[in-house]
């Protein structure tokens, strides 16, 4: 629940933060409109790429989950015993010669 409120945190306020950063620039002159909204877009892609891991993190779990349940049959099955055979009783061999 968290990492949701942090991706989707970020996706709402980057462009926000985009755009407040570069509105002094715009107001002074030294940035046309054209240029703030460039910049704002590329606050907001370089926001998505720092953002990857919280996005994926929850494939990232069930993958490794899923590899730590592998591993734990793979230790279970090695400590597995083999089986021992049945040892054949006396009166069972001589019922089957009968």
């Amino acid at each position: 629940m968290r990492t949701t409120y942090v991706s989707h945190g970020n996706t709402l306020l980057a462009p926000l933060v985009g755009l407040i950063l570069c509105v002094p620039h715009y107001v002074q002159g030294t940035m046309l409109l054209g240029d703030v909204t460039q910049a704002a877009a590329a606050f907001v892609a370089v926001q998505g790429a720092f953002n990857w891991l919280i996005d994926n993190f929850p494939r990232l779990a069930e993958c490794l989950s899923s590899a730590n349940r592998v591993g734990n049959l793979l230790l279970a099955f090695d400590a597995l015993e083999p089986a021992e055979e049945p040892v054949a009783s006396a009166n069972t061999e001589k019922e089957q010669a009968v």
